[in-house]
């Protein structure tokens, strides 16, 4: 009938069905039936194997799982148990509190990693025999930290992509350079080689299951393989899902916990794409705002899953319920290549290192889940019955002293008020003009490694413009916009290594996210932000993707002028400027530009209906002083793509001649408010 997990929170046990959705269960005092807490007539005895057996007459068949104990292993011998109390329950938090360390440092070029069903150890695999890579596949031990050859015998190369199945009997691992996939037995070290007549294959997973695996082949096809008990007998499938905007050379895939979709690293387009595993339809880009992707993986609990931001040297978090996309875990030691969870979900490993670089700068990083790990940053548990007094306090006095106290004892600093307004006490007190709370509050934030995720979280605008970011709400206080800046810019101490210091215009504000940006034409200088004049100081725009996440070439954005109104994209040809006080579909436009964004890189914006249906898409960059004899002068103008008057600059703000100096600063300078 279904699918569903079988989990446990506590006393309380769980079924969360892709029919039937989440329900909740007590155990009975001899551990063999469970009674369902709305539904009293709803119970399951649970059968010597380990299966249930439902009062109104089906039977549920366990085929993955582990980490409980179990009396007694389900018939099969798959190695799957129920947990009756061992301490085996999956984390089902939403993975944002995680303290990051770099506990492994095999020698080599580092790529996939996966974790054993019972969590002792993890294989990972090497770019054998390039790059200094002296073994193919490491095992490394997760508490003694020893490392060992796991495959002796491979007579392969380049195993880029490993996944252990979740009976522990045996790997699938990618042979890259002679296009196939290898089997390998954990028992006996054996290798073959069950699947060939793959091209260039880099990433493979196995679903929870045991029955199913995906594999790439020739960097745009995602080939699927129905696997057998012993998963050297499968039937393959190739080009499941293909061509398009699907680009999945180096990649990794992630199934969800139960079944019905994947995850894969649509490496070429920078975006996270989603396969429906029971239409085979492909959404290319269901998941934006990273700079170049690798690897990806859901969290057992499928609350969220994380991605490998190659080229952003950080470990993307998506929140699979809402779509948002955040960055909570700070930068990488170099940039991450594959991401795995325990089947826990209590931590997750990933490689990274310098791509093609020495084999010295590879380690292997660990991030534990609401708390543990060694190393990281310092955060107390969370003590949810504080949060309410956090969220007050920050929004009614200025009572800094106690806002210490309440997080010291457990207030969550990311959580809110809730729906309508979603504010955490940071937007608060930006919104209520308390700078000294806004202060303590991002040293806080600093401190716990969430400061990059607080300043980029959205919440109710209230009439205030942008995303509802904190620097959002402070839009009337200077003083306060000018902490938060300075924040967005050198705040650091996100969990990870020292921040780089920022090379373009995109990493100037705060990571590539909305931000305050000059718009220079190189035939009129600056456009000022109350109209199309011209001004040959910087003119602040908040130039802000519509997505909430980095600025890259092709992606939608949104033009908002200093008073937070912003600007229409389906304005004529000649008419006034047109605003609207709230983000629209009409204030939408599109922003191209090749590589990475920088004060000297050519920008195209594009109006998605080419000027409300005038033909010619691109804002002309002689629309500050009229063009053709200043007929337009001040009014929309617009002109074909890749012409040259479509080319504008996009500068960090305050970096342009007679800018100033920082954009805190310079923003003040030119009245923003």
């Amino acid at each position: 009938a279904e699918h569903f997990q079988f989990t446990r929170e506590g006393d309380t046990y769980v079924t969360t069905g892709d029919s039937s959705g989440r329900n909740t269960y007590s155990l009975s005092a001899d551990g063999k039936t469970i009674t369902h807490h709305e539904h009293a007539g709803v119970t399951a005895i649970i059968q010597s194997n380990g299966d249930l057996r439902w009062s109104h007459g089906y039977d549920s068949r366990i085929v993955s799982g582990g980490g409980g104990s179990a009396t007694e292993e389900p018939s099969g011998g798959d190695g799957a148990s129920l947990d009756r109390g061992g301490g085996g329950a999956v984390y089902t938090g939403d993975g944002k509190q995680g303290s990051v360390s770099y506990p492994y440092a095999p020698s080599g070029w580092l790529w996939g990693v996966s974790i054993a069903p019972d969590a002792s150890y993890c294989l990972v695999g090497a770019n054998y025999p390039h790059a200094g890579s002296p073994v193919p596949i490491y095992r490394i031990e997760l508490d003694s930290g020893e490392m060992s050859n796991a495959v002796p015998s491979w007579g392969g190369s380049n195993p880029i992509g490993v996944a252990i199945a979740p009976n522990g009997t045996y790997a699938l691992t990618t042979d890259t350079d002679r296009g196939r996939l290898a089997h390998i037995d954990l028992k006996t070290g054996q290798v073959t080689h069950p699947y060939t007549g793959l091209s260039h294959p880099t990433g493979v997973a196995i679903s929870s299951s045991g029955r199913m695996a995906l594999v790439d082949s020739g960097g745009s096809s995602v080939c699927r393989i129905d696997l057998d008990a012993s998963g050297a007998q499968g039937k393959m499938t190739r080009d499941v899902f293909t061509g398009g905007r699907l680009s999945c050379d180096h990649t990794g895939f992630a199934f969800s916990p139960d079944e019905s979709y994947a995850l894969c690293a649509n490496t070429a387009r920078g975006t996270i794409a989603r396969l429906d595993l029971r239409t085979n339809k492909c959404e290319s880009s269901k998941y934006t705002g990273f700079r170049r992707v690798k690897g990806v993986a859901i969290a057992p609990s499928g609350h969220f899953a994380l991605v490998c931001d190659l080229d952003g040297r950080r470990i993307g978090h998506i929140d699979l319920a809402s779509g948002a996309v955040s960055f909570p875990y700070g930068n990488c030691f170099e940039q991450p290549f594959s991401v795995c969870f325990a089947p826990s979900g209590e931590f997750a490993l990933f490689s990274c290192g310098v791509n093609g670089g020495p084999a010295e700068r590879h380690k292997i990083g660990r991030i534990d889940f609401g708390g543990g790990g060694g190393g990281g940053t310092s955060r107390p548990s969370i003590n949810t019955s504080l949060n309410g007094p956090l969220n007050d306090a920050c929004r009614n006095t200025n009572d800094t002293n106690r806002i210490r106290q309440l997080v010291r004892e457990g207030a969550d600093l990311t959580s809110t008020n809730g729906a309508p307004w979603n504010h955490t006490g940071l937007h608060q007190a930006s919104y209520h003009n308390r700078p000294e709370v806004v202060r303590v509050v991002v040293e806080l934030a600093r401190e716990q490694g969430l400061l990059t995720q607080m300043l980029n979280m959205g919440s109710n605008p209230c009439g205030r413009g942008g995303n509802g970011r904190p620097i959002d709400l402070a839009s009337p206080f200077p003083e306060i916009q000018k902490v938060l800046r300075e924040a967005e810019q050198g705040g650091g101490g996100d969990g990870g290594s020292a921040a780089e210091e920022p090379s373009s215009a995109a990493e100037k504000q705060g990571g590539g996210g909305g931000g305050m940006y000059s718009i220079f034409s190189p035939a009129a200088q600056y456009l000022v932000n109350t109209g199309f004049g011209q001004s040959k100081e910087p003119s602040p725009w908040g130039i802000e993707p519509c997505d909430g996440g980095r600025i890259v070439g092709g992606c939608k954005v949104r033009l908002r002028a200093a008073d937070g109104r912003y600007l229409r994209s389906d304005g004529r040809e000649g008419s006034e400027p047109a605003w609207d006080n709230t983000p629209s579909k009409a204030t939408e436009w599109l922003l191209h530009f090749d590589g990475e964004l920088n004060d000297n890189t050519r920008v195209q914006i594009e109006s998605p209906t080419s000027g409300g249906g005038g033909g010619e898409p691109c804002m002309c960059n002689d629309t500050p002083t009229g063009g053709w004899g200043g007929a337009v002068k001040g009014k929309y103008s617009y002109c074909p793509k890749n012409r040259g008057d479509a080319y504008w600059n996009i500068k960090a703000f305050g970096d342009g001649g007679g800018g100033g100096g920082g954009g805190a600063a310079a923003a003040e300078g030119n009245g923003v408010i």
